[in-house]
């Protein structure tokens, strides 16, 4: 039982070793969102803040891997090769839901961008109907100031 005990204890801190390096590469893909924000808002120091933050997230993350190949090293070699197996099937999973996220800050960006070019149209628009409203409405009172002095000579 003493045997089975710690390969349970192995199993269970491999386990929370995944998971937290799965926390990491989503913290990571957060960070560099992070970064592309506060680079887009010309906020270099925050920015450069953030770029360490994913630095030491992805140092840890390393170290955590090291760690990871060592407690597999302890388990059977069937539970090892399962074990690899989810592994790998978890990685490949957040790396496509990284790229999903990616994607999507892109397209987010790109949307941004967008927003920004319909909002400083429609302020243009804007600007050009109330001039020439303001015209029209000049117009209109040239208009009635000369009919009126017609009718009364």
């Amino acid at each position: 039982t003493t045997h089975t005990q710690t390969e349970r204890r192995v199993a269970d801190r491999i386990r929370d070793v995944k998971e937290e390096i799965s926390s990491l590469i989503d913290d990571a893909a957060r960070l560099t969102h992070e970064v592309g924000v506060a680079m887009a808002d010309d906020n270099e120091k925050r920015a450069q803040a953030l770029i360490a933050q994913r630095e030491a997230s992805d140092r840890r993350r390393s170290t955590l891997q090291v760690l990871l190949v060592e407690l597999e090293r302890r388990l059977p070699a069937e539970q090892l090769a399962e074990a690899r197996v989810a592994l790998q099937v978890a990685i490949d999973e957040t790396a496509r839901a990284n790229e999903r996220y990616l994607a999507a800050c892109s397209s987010e960006r790109e949307i941004r961008v967008e927003l920004t070019q319909a909002e400083r149209e429609t302020n243009d628009a804007t600007r050009q109907r109330d001039v020439a409203h303001s015209r029209e409405m000049g117009a209109r009172r040239l208009v009635a100031t000369m009919e009126a002095q017609n009718a009364n000579p």
